[in-house]
């Protein structure tokens, strides 16, 4: 990219919503009789995976999961131990997008699921009163929408097509180095935003 960006991308968890998907797996492995390693076995991965890029709905990922733990564990259980990864979203988090806005075009592309993002908007509208991202950004694609999820290449030209941005106009700010290094194969300049460096804190010195 020449120049200065056109457009910001962000990633939602750990760079805009705070999460430890270890609390997740934790959980889990509670529930299998493996307390506090957080090893789940593979075909619970694959399932997860399959909710996440929404080729299967929330109806079935529960009953799929379940038939994989303890007899007698409750749904409201199983979804309290899926969403116990989710902490935060900082206030100065959502004013930083809102002052970006103003300058730039901004978008959010996230690997989440029905049920996560379900989370996040009652977390918005119960601290916020905001419906949504949708509020404040220009478009959030998310991977159960789009049936592609990151690191995969089709949902970063999924998001550029939909959106009609070009990638050369394009930053994007994501925790993983696979997902940064996938972006910048899509001609996106991509940084990696790391643990200790809030994304306020980066932006501010990036742009």
């Amino acid at each position: 990219m020449a120049g200065k960006p056109q457009n910001i991308i962000f990633d939602l968890g750990n760079v805009i919503v705070d999460i430890d998907e270890a609390r997740t797996f934790r959980a889990l492995s509670d529930y299998l009789e493996e307390p506090g390693t957080g090893r789940i076995p593979s075909v619970l991965v694959s399932i997860i995976h399959a909710y996440e890029q929404g080729f299967i709905q929330t109806p079935e990922f529960l009953n799929e999961i379940l038939l994989h733990m303890p007899h007698g564990l409750l749904e409201e259980h199983l979804i309290q131990a899926w969403n116990a990864m989710l902490i935060d979203i900082p206030q100065h988090r959502l004013e930083m997008i809102k002052q970006l806005r103003g300058s730039y075009g901004v978008y959010i592309l996230s690997n989440t699921n029905e049920l996560h993002l379900e989370w996040v908007n009652h977390f918005l509208n119960q601290n916020y009163q905001m419906s949504c991202f949708d509020d404040i950004v220009d478009f959030a694609l998310y991977s159960h929408h789009a049936q592609s999820r990151k690191p995969q290449a089709e949902i970063y030209h999924e998001l550029l097509k939909r959106t009609r941005i070009s990638a050369e106009s394009a930053v994007f700010f994501d925790d993983k180095p696979e997902n940064v290094a996938a972006a910048k194969l899509a001609g996106i300049d991509a940084h990696l935003s790391p643990a200790n460096i809030d994304i306020s804190t980066q932006c501010a010195v990036f742009l």
